[in-house]
């Protein structure tokens, strides 16, 4: 997740970005990179709102986090790829050019999503580690939320 505009805590999100892995209703894993150490707090705090739900919280890093693409072909990556790699493509619905979207999704940041597919995804960190392959992905190139998480 790449934040373009948005606070938390009274403090200004713009440029900060987020990454996760989980082991879903299990545990979850945070990577936090940051414009200014005034965001970290807030950076740190907003990840752990959004993804708490996803499992407990085993730890919030800082890290640098790498995403390019564009419309469901993106490239993540976490720490040069030592922590995390993902790429990913769209999964086209009826029409072969619209990606397939899900909608009415009890999320307050992503209400509506698209469907994608991992191509290639590895996970290591610690004693958690993973890789994906024709697995589903998710994305949304905008989310737009306000209110409390």
């Amino acid at each position: 997740m790449t934040l373009t505009s948005g606070s938390y805590m009274g403090v200004d999100l713009a440029g900060a970005k987020i990454a996760y892995a989980a082991g879903v209703a299990d545990w979850v894993r945070l990577y936090v990179d940051v414009r200014n150490p005034r965001q970290r707090e807030a950076a740190q705090a907003f990840a752990k709102a959004v993804y708490g739900a996803f499992g407990k919280i085993e730890a919030v890093k800082d890290a640098q986090i790498e995403i390019s693409g564009k419309d469901g072909r993106y490239t993540v990556s976490v720490d040069g790829g030592k922590i995390m790699q993902l790429t990913t493509e769209p999964m086209l619905g009826g029409d072969k050019t619209t990606p397939i979207g899900i909608s009415n999704i009890h999320d307050p940041l992503h209400p509506n999503v698209l469907q994608a597919k991992t191509i290639t995804g590895s996970f290591h960190d610690d004693n958690r580690s993973f890789t994906l392959k024709d697995s589903n992905s998710y994305f949304t190139d905008r989310m737009q939320s306000s209110g409390k998480i």
